[in-house]
């Protein structure tokens, strides 16, 4: 008896689990279709914890408000990415600069809204270096 309520409770938590994963936002696939990848000069920052972003320029935010889009969808591309890495030092002894890819985001954009509007919107923003899908259409 006490097996088979153990084997019932094991199911139902197993079953919880994988309800809760499949729901969970945090754990679904994202569309590439449906993003951008953009590179913010200035004006948008990474969270200290790396993934999270946040927009503390008026103008970026008002643009993608245009689009529906929020801070909630934009978010680090390279999350892992140290900014110290931006400087390589080569074997003579010279330092030189590389693209600081903490600068670089992902946003999503919601199902509606044409991509090449948002894109075309961003690029004439001071503050975006390049805007562009992010995914290939190899049809």
């Amino acid at each position: 008896m006490k097996t088979t309520m153990f084997s019932k409770a094991m199911l139902f938590v197993g079953a919880a689990l994988l309800l809760c994963l499949s729901v969970s936002p945090a754990f679904a696939q994202s569309d590439p279709s449906r993003e951008i990848l953009v590179y913010f000069v200035s004006g948008v920052q990474r969270s200290p914890a790396g993934q999270a972003a946040r927009i503390t320029s008026t103008t970026i935010q008002t643009t993608l408000a245009r689009f529906n889009i929020d801070q909630t969808q934009v978010a680090s591309a390279f999350p892992n990415f140290n900014e110290a890495d931006t400087l390589k030092l080569l074997p003579g002894g010279r330092l030189i600069g590389q693209a600081n890819m903490a600068k670089i985001f992902n946003v999503k954009i919601p199902n509606g809204v044409v991509l090449d509007s948002v894109i075309q919107a961003l690029k004439k923003l001071r503050e975006v270096l390049f805007a562009e899908p992010n995914f290939h259409d190899y049809r």
